[in-house]
């Protein structure tokens, strides 16, 4: 079960993401504050389908001993808007009032997983782990020039999972992944490649 808080303070958006992810200030039922990365329903591409998405994403993900940011489930309230300066994400908050999906934001020193970076022997396995999750959930969105992954050393994290479970929408020309087709996605994950330079650190 995912715990339910209260979105507080509009702290800032978070990067230029496609999705427009803000960090909010948020209260659990206890008055505990937590800093969320909140992801509003009305900046993701799918809406509420990818807000489900995320969602039963991150819980199979912890079921699976797999490193993801703690999921929350962010209630949004007018009253919000009144505290965001600018016009673009206070349009985005008012469209989104009600329930959100968000994570709680990760400890600092963790940065974005480079470009065309290889893998490293220290977290090859859990690599190979991230790989098959993604083709359990059909998740295109973890690509080499879109890793969604933060590191440092050997602690990794992923996220940005709304995009996954691509076969309750799917479009003109694809296939169930049960028959063996329909998982080109996978050509372009981060960990099926990496440039000319790294390929000893290629992992399938």
């Amino acid at each position: 079960m995912i715990p339910q808080v209260h979105a507080v303070t509009f702290v800032r958006p978070m990067g230029s993401g496609r999705t427009r992810p803000c960090l909010i200030l948020c209260e659990d039922e206890r008055g505990n504050e937590c800093e969320v990365v909140v992801k509003l329903r009305a900046g993701i591409e799918l809406g509420e389908t990818g807000f489900l998405c995320e969602s039963f994403a991150s819980l199979l993900a912890q079921d699976l001993d797999l490193p993801v940011p703690a999921p929350v489930i962010v209630v949004v309230d007018e009253m919000l808007v009144g505290g965001i300066a600018a016009p673009e994400f206070a349009n985005l908050v008012r469209r989104s009032v009600g329930l959100n999906f968000g994570t709680k934001k990760l400890p600092p020193g963790l940065n974005t997983w480079p470009k065309d970076r290889g893998i490293p022997v220290l977290v090859r396995a859990l690599a190979a782990e991230i790989f098959a999750f993604d083709i359990i959930v059909q998740n295109p969105d973890r690509r080499r020039d879109n890793p969604n992954i933060q590191w440092k050393g050997g602690e990794l994290y992923i996220y940005d999972h709304d995009l996954a479970f691509s076969f309750v929408v799917p479009t003109i020309g694809w296939r169930p992944p049960w028959t063996g087709e329909g998982l080109d996605f996978l050509q372009e994950h981060i960990s099926t490649g990496v440039s000319r330079a790294a390929k000893s650190t290629w992992i399938v």
